[in-house]
């Protein structure tokens, strides 16, 4: 076991406590897609990085914003997004059918779903 595996462990305690009605959340890692994208994922049975999947033409819906995209690490794109907590800011931007007046940041994700790893 990891030296660090107890500060981990009561980190996580500590924040189910201060969350209340939310204190499952820190159980788990989430992945936040549009349900189109879901579908794959749960077909494929993998769960691909940004840059895979532009290589093998499996993005269903692209929620991420081309900004933000171009302004990332090239290898970070590399790696699957994972954040630490539902309702995420890319989230509330990006989320639900919206008129293109309304997208912040030409990202959009009409139909969002989350994923708890």
């Amino acid at each position: 076991m990891k030296t660090w595996h107890k500060r981990i462990e009561r980190h996580i305690e500590e924040w189910s406590v201060r969350l209340g009605n939310r204190k499952w959340w820190p159980k788990y890692i989430y992945h936040f897609t549009d349900v189109n994208n879901a579908v794959q994922i749960i077909t494929t049975g993998y769960l691909y990085s940004h840059a895979e999947c532009e290589k093998q033409g499996i993005m269903v819906v692209d929620n991420a914003s081309p900004e933000i995209i171009n302004q990332t690490r090239l290898d970070y794109l590399n790696y699957v997004r994972l954040y630490f907590r539902p309702r995420t800011p890319t989230q509330y931007r990006n989320e639900g059918i919206r008129p293109f007046s309304k997208r912040e940041l030409d990202a959009h994700c009409p139909i969002p779903n989350f994923l708890l790893l």
